[in-house]
């Protein structure tokens, strides 16, 4: 056996699911005797794949037939076997009373059933003639929360799957599918039972399932794909598509029930203007992550404030005719959820899950990527949206990065380093008689967070730029002896724009005659 049974993703996902299937109940998508019976069909054919498998194994041990892939399907057995015990939990706790009563005396008096006064509901309210401000509360916050989600769950792939941009199209694509998906299943909206209940409990859910789809993200992401390799875009595409189906059908689904409900109290179709104001939400949520939170607030931080926020336009929107208990619950939420946000260092804790082993000793959310710095011992590492971009105590690597190209020039004076200035690098090419090495990266937090690593920038030789190479070489009338790239591989469109003719035919016109430009690839 050479594979990994899974656990901790298939606990967590039926789990998941499970929940997801109590809330659409609780909403008034489906009857609790619909629940039970899909799960019933899905409990018979993980029961039948198990048990199939199992006999097929029997079979094969007793009678010694040899065939391949025999680990896949152990692995594929023994998964079903994990989905069967999880799933009949579910079951179980349906007729617990049931099973109990097995071990109890018959001899029971009849109970007389109770007779209940009816109970207020949140449809019992008053219908307007026009919908009116807090009628329009929730489809402002439609917008205004799967704005700034698409924006954080994206920076979020980025940062899982290595920084790729191919991503970027991979989420957009799940995410239009899903959300037309979802309000193409909108055509159910007349036959929901209670509409104004489902906007109430949808408002709750649409603030706890991004941080939900996030968790999951980084918790499962080594868990599925193998750590260190990068991931195909079929499995990506998988992957997100699975975690992206309860937000983004649950947003499509409330764009279309929104719009029915407005158009009734009108007694007119208003779907042109509800769409402009949830426009009107997702413009406000732009603008303020563009300004405000992409540079203040983390990102389990952010969608904690959307929770908060969601929480406030469900008390807004039905505070006359929810009962007190409900309101006591959500504040008391929203407090907690606010401490958690204020000293508990939820995006830190989901690195880990990405670097296991690996003691982070800082991190950081730029609106240029993500970054972490990793210790091993007294070994450091850099990690741009997943990608290696240095290691300190690295001497070998720093003098075949430095040597080969150094020693093909007599006396270099002039060097131009762009990147790889954490990594010791410096200390090497000043083992020449050069007067400048003017140092450029983009981003400014890497100079910030080397300095926590190497005090070479502060060497008088050291001129440290914050520029980009690209723009830099193109206005550039300085002339070098030797120019060093140390950058990652051309894994990422922001990175292949320096393996490019262009990029060298301008980097040979800031060299001076018989000057040597050196960088690196791996093997493959």
């Amino acid at each position: 056996m050479t594979g990994t049974y899974h656990i901790w993703p298939l606990t967590a996902g039926l789990l998941f699911a499970y929940m997801i299937s109590l809330a659409g109940i609780r909403m008034g998508l489906y009857t609790k005797v619909a629940q039970r019976r899909f799960w019933n069909v899905v409990l018979l054919i993980v029961f039948l794949m198990a048990a199939s498998l199992g006999l097929f194994f029997a079979f094969q041990i007793n009678y010694k037939i040899d065939f391949k892939a025999e680990d896949t399907w152990m692995l594929i057995h023994v998964d079903f076997g994990i989905s069967l015990a999880v799933i009949s939990v579910f079951h179980f706790t349906w007729h617990v009373n049931y099973y109990l009563g097995i071990f109890k005396s018959r001899n029971k008096k009849p109970v007389q059933p109770l007779v209940k006064e009816p109970e207020k509901q949140l449809s019992d309210v008053k219908v307007m003639t026009h919908p009116g401000y807090t009628d329009k509360i929730p489809v402002y916050l439609l917008g205004f929360t799967t704005m700034i989600t698409q924006v954080v769950l994206l920076r979020a792939f980025l940062n899982v799957f290595d920084g790729n941009e191919l991503v970027i199209g991979i989420i957009l694509g799940n995410w239009m599918l899903l959300t037309g998906l979802g309000a193409w299943l909108g055509r159910k909206v007349p036959k929901l039972r209670n509409k104004l209940r489902f906007v109430f409990y949808n408002l709750v859910w649409l603030g706890v399932l991004p941080l939900i789809t996030i968790a999951f993200l980084y918790i499962l992401k080594n868990m599925i794909f193998v750590p260190g390799s990068l991931a195909g875009l079929f499995p990506v595409y998988l992957y997100s598509l699975i975690l992206l189906i309860p937000f983004c059908i649950l947003s499509g689904y409330s764009f279309t029930l929104y719009s029915f409900i407005l158009s009734g109290k009108a007694g007119g179709n208003l779907t042109g203007r509800t769409y402009a104001w949830e426009a009107a939400g997702s413009l406000a949520g732009g603008l303020l992550f563009s300004f405000i939170l992409a540079f203040v607030l983390k990102s389990v931080q952010i969608l904690s404030l959307i929770l908060i926020v969601n929480l406030l336009g469900a008390y807004l929107w039905h505070k006359k005719n929810a009962s007190e208990r409900i309101w006591k619950f959500l504040l008391t939420t929203g407090i907690l959820t606010g401490l958690v946000v204020l000293f508990l260092p939820s995006d830190r804790y989901l690195q880990h899950f990405l670097y296991p082993n690996l003691t982070i000793t800082d991190f950081r959310e730029t609106p240029m990527g993500n970054f972490v710095i990793t210790r091993m011992g007294d070994q450091y590492s850099l990690f741009e949206n997943g990608v290696l971009v240095a290691n300190t105590l690295d001497p070998v690597a720093n003098e075949e990065d430095v040597h080969y190209a150094m020693l093909q020039r007599p006396r270099p004076e002039e060097v131009l380093l762009i990147s790889g200035g954490v990594t010791g690098m410096i200390r090497e090419i000043l083992k020449y008689p050069v007067k400048t090495i003017d140092y450029l990266e983009i981003n400014p937090w890497i100079i910030k967070a080397g300095r926590t690593v190497t005090k070479d920038f502060d060497l008088p030789e050291v001129h440290v730029m914050k520029k980009d190479a690209r723009s830099y070489v193109q206005t550039c009338k300085k002339r070098y002896d030797v120019i060093l790239m140390h950058l990652p591989p051309p894994s990422t469109a922001q990175l292949n724009r320096f393996y490019t003719i262009e990029f060298y035919q301008k980097l040979k016109k800031v060299l001076k005659p018989g000057g040597v430009i050196c960088f690196g690839l791996p093997s493959s």
